[in-house]
């Protein structure tokens, strides 16, 4: 997702078509967060 999240900003598209991109990304970072956190804690 971050790579994704990277094109769209290289090829300039509007925030409205990297809104998803971005909101993917924050999810997944979340997601691998709370993982890391179980398996260490």
């Amino acid at each position: 997702m971050a790579a994704a999240f990277v094109v769209h900003l290289r090829v300039k598209n509007p925030l409205l078509k990297t809104l998803p991109c971005l909101t993917l990304l924050l999810l997944s970072a979340v997601i691998a967060w709370i993982n890391y956190r179980l398996l260490t804690g």
